[in-house]
């Protein structure tokens, strides 16, 4: 239980410092200034091409911020469920035990014992 509050306070210090660094400060300290002065310093071609590569950039960093709030509010794609990765991908087999009951368990051999239990791999 520490360690999910300590994971989820890095993952709120992360998205504080992602937000400041790249969706704030990221379109002031650079995307301002390059419209300002890209004409001036290039071709008009080139400064074109480079404030519009400048521009999809800054857009993208947008739409990551986006999914990190959809991460955090447990609506992205990788939000913590409570399973692990072997716990998803986990097959569950069914076996019939030597005395007829079922036997339950997960992975790909199940032990013969007297109480019908399959062992995981």
């Amino acid at each position: 239980m520490q360690f999910d509050t300590f994971k989820w306070a890095c993952f709120g210090v992360f998205a504080l410092v992602f937000f400041l660094a790249r969706v704030v400060m990221g379109p002031i300290s650079i995307l301002m200034p390059a419209y300002m002065r890209a004409f001036d310093v290039l071709p008009s071609h080139w400064a074109a091409v480079f404030l519009t590569l400048m521009t999809v950039l800054c857009g993208m960093q947008f739409v990551w911020f986006y999914k990190i709030v959809q991460m955090a509010m447990g609506r992205g794609p990788k939000a913590d469920t409570g399973q692990t990765a072997h716990d998803a991908d986990a097959t569950v087999i069914v076996k019939q035990g030597p005395n007829g009951a079922a036997r339950k368990g997960t992975g790909s051999v199940c032990a013969d014992s007297p109480a019908g239990e399959c062992k995981e791999e």
